[in-house]
């Protein structure tokens, strides 16, 4: 709630319990449901019918284990990436700060790859809205998290939101996604400083701009900036102003030390705006 998700919010998300016992009577049951209401997928496994899902897997004595064999001081935030149809596709889960240390990720994918019957999750996006309600034309936002992204739209109820699971991931995925569309990045303010993170983000608008040369589409590509908090959902509830750049304003803006990042990212693609996003030169509606 304090992220600005409206009040039926919170029933969208879910928590995993935080010691192990727990989450594997809960693998018990899962297991069991999927078995009776799934029978034909239940019965390509050997084991388990719910392995082959993300997260879960077997220990030596044979019981169906979901997550880490190990306990948590809370919770674990679980957090759904839904497809372009609404459907749950992955689960991302956020670790709450008294169970990670500072230098590690607070999300992470219930993923088991090396685990007994455990298998990767893969890097999902996540839909806000279905693509096929939304005409061409119209604008889309691309941000990092599924929980900012459905933030972001409690907020602006009038934005479109697709969100990637951080700034490297998924990239060709995102991009096929939007290409109907105009678009405006909302990476985190911390591109302005972290070498990675604008490389990433310079890696995406290139890779964009490839894509929309390439379908010969008239679509324009703007950066949403602003200043003073580190994501779009924490500026927008401070109240301050959001405005959007043209890409070449963009990396005009960027520090000198940054430039290099832009450089390599864009590598041998010559990059010239189109007359669309010459012409798309004011701030949206929905900010």
């Amino acid at each position: 709630m304090s992220r600005g998700l409206r009040k039926l919010g919170p029933p969208n998300y879910g928590a995993l319990p935080p010691t192990q016992d727990e989450r594997a009577s809960l693998a018990n049951a899962l297991n069991k449901f999927v078995t009776v209401t799934f029978p034909q997928y239940a019965i390509r496994k050997t084991h388990a019918g719910i392995f082959g899902v993300p997260g879960f897997w077997q220990d030596s004595s044979t019981t169906v284990q979901l997550w880490k064999p190990r306990d948590y001081n809370m919770p674990l935030l679980v957090i759904p990436y839904r497809d372009e149809l609404g459907r749950i596709q992955a689960c991302q889960l956020q670790l709450q700060p008294d169970d990670i240390a500072t230098s590690k990720k607070k999300y992470r994918w219930p993923a088991s790859p090396f685990e007994s019957c455990g298998v990767s999750s893969g890097t999902a996006i996540h839909f806000t809205f279905k693509p096929a309600t939304l005409p061409p034309g119209q604008t889309v936002v691309i941000t990092e998290g599924a929980l900012k992204a459905d933030s972001l739209v409690s907020l602006r109820p009038k934005a479109h939101v697709v969100a990637m699971s951080g700034v490297s991931c998924s990239h060709a995925e995102i991009i096929a996604a939007v290409r109907p569309y105009n678009v405006l990045i909302a990476f985190d303010a911390d591109y302005k400083t972290n070498p990675a993170v604008t490389r990433q983000l310079a890696r995406l608008i290139a890779a964009r701009e490839r894509d929309v040369a390439a379908h010969h589409i008239k679509t324009g590509t703007r950066i949403v900036t602003w200043v003073g908090c580190k994501g779009i959902d924490d500026a927008i509830r401070a109240n301050i102003c959001l405005k959007t750049m043209t890409i070449l304003k963009w990396i005009s803006a960027l520090d000198e030390r940054l430039l290099p990042e832009t450089s390599t990212a864009f590598g041998q693609f010559q990059y010239s705006p189109t007359p669309s996003i010459k012409a798309w030169v004011r701030n949206h509606a929905i900010f």
